[in-house]
């Protein structure tokens, strides 16, 4: 997911069958949970059902809960999303008296400069600490199930710096071209994949830019 977009990437993905304009407010309002952004996250992989998901944990708060109660918790944030456009049900199944929907998310959480600059400081930090969460989880599972150094040519790298107002924005310029360049070639890759026969290799790419905190003043001297 992304909480920030270039404006090329975003005509890329209303192309692709991702939010239109007019889409765009109700996906904004639908994703102003963190469970729903988790399930976009997981459902952008793969089809699943409520009762899958939470079968399979993917969301901590409800394992602590009756299943019954979790899964009824879970269902209406899936039908949020399915209001909004960025889920849709692929197969029904008939489970004792009931009907369980496979869904695949048809969308990615993002959030465009204008939405954005419209949060409150709070819902932003909030987003913030959802998907660095999100992309750390990722990558300590990776490090775990030793995939994360499976290849020689994976990319690990930070620079802490001072910037100028010219050279932050500069910053802000290239790092929204890359997310451009990026969502072409993942569009790309799997229209190659749909008729290649070739294994995908499954990536998380991500990218970071913040302002730091001060640095602490040295103790005074006696």
């Amino acid at each position: 997911m992304s909480t920030r977009q270039g404006a090329d990437a975003a005509r890329r993905d209303v192309q692709s069958g991702l939010p239109s304009p007019g889409r765009e407010r109700d996906l904004f309002e639908a994703l102003h949970h963190s469970w729903r952004i988790r399930i976009l996250d997981v459902l952008a992989e793969r089809n699943m059902s409520v009762a899958q998901f939470v079968d399979e944990g993917l969301i901590s708060e409800l394992t602590r809960m009756d299943r019954h109660l979790a899964i009824s918790k879970l269902a209406y944030h899936f039908r949020v999303l399915r209001h909004a456009g960025v889920l849709e049900v692929v197969e029904q199944h008939s489970r004792r008296g009931s009907t369980e929907m496979v869904c695949r998310a048809t969308a990615r959480a993002y959030f465009p400069d204008d939405r954005w600059a419209k949060m409150s400081p709070a819902e932003r930090q909030g987003l913030s600490q959802f998907v660095l969460h999100e992309l750390i989880a990722r990558a300590e599972s990776a490090v775990h199930r030793e995939t994360f150094d499976s290849r020689l040519d994976r990319h690990l790298s930070w620079l802490a710096m001072e910037v100028d107002e010219q050279g932050w924005l500069e910053m802000v310029d290239l790092l929204n071209g890359v997310l451009d360049a990026v969502t072409t070639i993942h569009r790309e890759s799997k229209e190659r994949l749909e008729t290649s026969g070739e294994l995908p290799i499954r990536a998380t790419w991500g990218q970071l830019h913040f302002e730091s905190p001060p640095m602490l003043a040295p103790p005074a001297a006696d």
